[in-house]
Protein backbone atom coordinates (compact mmCIF):
# COMPACT_ATOMS: atom_id res chain seq x y z
CA UNK A 1 0.00 0.00 0.00
CA UNK A 2 2.61 2.43 0.76
CA UNK A 3 0.44 4.78 2.61
CA UNK A 4 1.55 8.27 3.47
CA UNK A 5 0.86 7.61 7.20
CA UNK A 6 -0.37 5.28 9.82
CA UNK A 7 -2.58 6.13 12.80
CA UNK A 8 -2.74 4.46 15.66
CA UNK A 9 -4.96 5.41 18.84
CA UNK A 10 -5.09 3.06 22.18
CA UNK A 11 -8.82 3.13 22.97
CA UNK A 12 -11.79 0.96 23.48
CA UNK A 13 -13.29 -0.28 20.32
CA UNK A 14 -16.73 1.61 21.04
CA UNK A 15 -14.75 5.30 20.96
CA UNK A 16 -13.56 4.34 17.27
CA UNK A 17 -16.74 6.58 15.63
CA UNK A 18 -15.54 8.88 18.10
CA UNK A 19 -12.44 8.67 16.91
CA UNK A 20 -12.98 8.59 13.24
CA UNK A 21 -15.19 11.86 13.94
CA UNK A 22 -12.30 13.76 15.89
CA UNK A 23 -9.06 12.17 14.40
CA UNK A 24 -8.15 15.50 13.33
CA UNK A 25 -9.08 17.88 16.06
CA UNK A 26 -9.10 16.20 19.96
CA UNK A 27 -8.53 12.69 19.36
CA UNK A 28 -4.81 12.76 19.64
CA UNK A 29 -5.35 14.66 22.99
CA UNK A 30 -7.70 12.29 24.61
CA UNK A 31 -5.75 8.52 23.67
CA UNK A 32 -2.31 7.29 23.39
CA UNK A 33 -1.26 7.81 19.66
CA UNK A 34 1.62 7.30 17.05
CA UNK A 35 1.65 9.07 13.60
CA UNK A 36 3.45 6.72 11.59
CA UNK A 37 4.45 9.00 8.63
CA UNK A 38 5.32 6.86 5.18
CA UNK A 39 4.40 3.79 6.78
CA UNK A 40 1.40 1.62 5.65
CA UNK A 41 -0.32 -1.84 6.28
CA UNK A 42 2.36 -3.77 3.75
CA UNK A 43 5.19 -2.27 5.91
CA UNK A 44 4.24 -2.94 8.96
CA UNK A 45 3.75 -6.56 8.15
CA UNK A 46 7.32 -7.47 8.08
CA UNK A 47 8.35 -6.61 11.99
CA UNK A 48 5.53 -9.35 12.60
CA UNK A 49 7.12 -11.84 10.07
CA UNK A 50 10.60 -10.89 11.45
CA UNK A 51 9.27 -11.70 15.20
CA UNK A 52 7.33 -14.71 14.64
CA UNK A 53 7.76 -15.83 11.10
CA UNK A 54 5.00 -17.99 10.04
CA UNK A 55 3.05 -16.55 12.42
CA UNK A 56 1.82 -13.10 10.77
CA UNK A 57 -0.97 -12.16 8.78
CA UNK A 58 -1.17 -10.24 5.21
CA UNK A 59 -2.33 -7.19 6.88
CA UNK A 60 -2.69 -5.54 10.50
CA UNK A 61 -6.57 -4.87 9.14
CA UNK A 62 -8.65 -7.03 11.57
CA UNK A 63 -11.68 -6.79 12.61
CA UNK A 64 -13.76 -3.50 11.59
CA UNK A 65 -14.58 -1.06 14.50
CA UNK A 66 -16.33 1.75 12.20
CA UNK A 67 -16.58 2.62 9.10
CA UNK A 68 -18.25 6.44 8.19
CA UNK A 69 -21.49 6.66 6.39
CA UNK A 70 -19.58 7.98 3.55
CA UNK A 71 -17.12 5.39 3.56
CA UNK A 72 -14.19 8.02 4.10
CA UNK A 73 -13.11 6.86 7.36
CA UNK A 74 -12.63 3.55 8.77
CA UNK A 75 -11.31 2.39 12.46
CA UNK A 76 -10.00 -1.17 12.56
CA UNK A 77 -8.43 -3.37 15.33
CA UNK A 78 -4.90 -4.16 14.98
CA UNK A 79 -4.04 -8.03 15.86
CA UNK A 80 -3.81 -8.54 19.31
CA UNK A 81 -0.98 -11.09 17.88
CA UNK A 82 0.99 -8.15 16.62
CA UNK A 83 1.13 -5.57 19.22
CA UNK A 84 2.19 -8.44 21.79
CA UNK A 85 4.63 -9.48 18.85
CA UNK A 86 6.38 -5.69 19.22
CA UNK A 87 5.51 -5.04 22.60
CA UNK A 88 7.79 -8.31 23.57
CA UNK A 89 10.82 -6.38 21.74
CA UNK A 90 13.63 -5.80 24.82
CA UNK A 91 15.31 -2.38 23.72
CA UNK A 92 18.49 -4.86 23.59
CA UNK A 93 16.80 -6.24 20.24
CA UNK A 94 15.43 -3.09 18.44
CA UNK A 95 18.67 -2.68 16.29
CA UNK A 96 18.41 -5.92 15.17
CA UNK A 97 14.74 -5.76 14.22
CA UNK A 98 15.25 -2.57 12.70
CA UNK A 99 18.15 -4.20 10.57
CA UNK A 100 15.88 -7.05 9.58
CA UNK A 101 13.26 -4.42 8.50
CA UNK A 102 14.97 -2.20 6.66
CA UNK A 103 16.26 -5.16 4.61
CA UNK A 104 12.97 -5.59 3.53
CA UNK A 105 11.79 -4.18 -0.08
CA UNK A 106 9.54 -1.48 1.21
CA UNK A 107 12.03 -0.27 3.90
CA UNK A 108 15.44 -0.45 1.72
CA UNK A 109 15.94 3.37 1.10
CA UNK A 110 14.83 4.21 4.73
CA UNK A 111 18.12 5.16 7.18
CA UNK A 112 18.44 2.82 9.73
CA UNK A 113 18.15 5.45 12.55
CA UNK A 114 14.88 6.26 10.79
CA UNK A 115 13.50 2.46 10.61
CA UNK A 116 14.84 2.45 14.45
CA UNK A 117 12.88 5.81 14.92
CA UNK A 118 9.48 3.87 13.42
CA UNK A 119 10.16 0.50 15.47
CA UNK A 120 10.55 2.86 18.74
CA UNK A 121 7.35 4.95 18.15
CA UNK A 122 5.47 1.53 17.08
CA UNK A 123 7.03 -0.13 20.35
CA UNK A 124 5.58 2.61 22.33
CA UNK A 125 1.99 2.46 21.29
CA UNK A 126 1.38 -1.15 21.66
CA UNK A 127 3.44 -1.39 25.05
CA UNK A 128 0.46 1.62 26.12
CA UNK A 129 -2.22 -1.02 24.35
CA UNK A 130 -0.80 -3.92 26.25
CA UNK A 131 -0.64 -2.09 29.58
CA UNK A 132 -3.85 -0.99 29.20
CA UNK A 133 -5.60 -3.91 27.94
CA UNK A 134 -7.15 -1.86 25.72
CA UNK A 135 -6.87 -2.37 21.73
CA UNK A 136 -4.91 -0.23 19.18
CA UNK A 137 -7.17 0.88 16.40
CA UNK A 138 -5.73 1.96 13.16
CA UNK A 139 -7.36 4.53 11.07
CA UNK A 140 -7.43 4.95 7.66
CA UNK A 141 -9.50 7.99 6.13
CA UNK A 142 -9.89 9.78 3.32
CA UNK A 143 -10.14 6.57 1.16
CA UNK A 144 -10.82 8.37 -1.79
CA UNK A 145 -13.81 7.12 -3.91
CA UNK A 146 -13.91 4.24 -2.98
CA UNK A 147 -16.87 3.37 -0.44
CA UNK A 148 -15.95 1.12 2.15
CA UNK A 149 -19.20 -0.56 3.93
CA UNK A 150 -19.59 -1.42 7.08
CA UNK A 151 -19.58 -5.25 6.01
CA UNK A 152 -16.39 -5.31 4.14
CA UNK A 153 -14.38 -8.20 4.37
CA UNK A 154 -10.78 -8.13 5.28
CA UNK A 155 -9.49 -8.92 1.13
CA UNK A 156 -11.84 -5.80 0.15
CA UNK A 157 -10.60 -3.90 2.75
CA UNK A 158 -7.03 -4.30 1.91
CA UNK A 159 -8.30 -4.44 -2.11
CA UNK A 160 -9.77 -0.56 -1.53
CA UNK A 161 -7.12 0.64 0.51
CA UNK A 162 -4.24 -0.61 -2.34
CA UNK A 163 -6.20 1.78 -4.40
CA UNK A 164 -5.33 4.88 -1.92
Amino acid sequence: MSAFYTLLFVAPTSDAESIANDVDEDANERYPNAWLDHIGDLELIEPWNILQPGVGAETLLDEMAFASPDGETIVVKVPVGFVEAVNSVSSNRVNDIATQWQASELMADWPLADVVGVFDELSAVCRKSVEAATPLLQVASHVGTHRVSPTVTQFEMRHILSLT
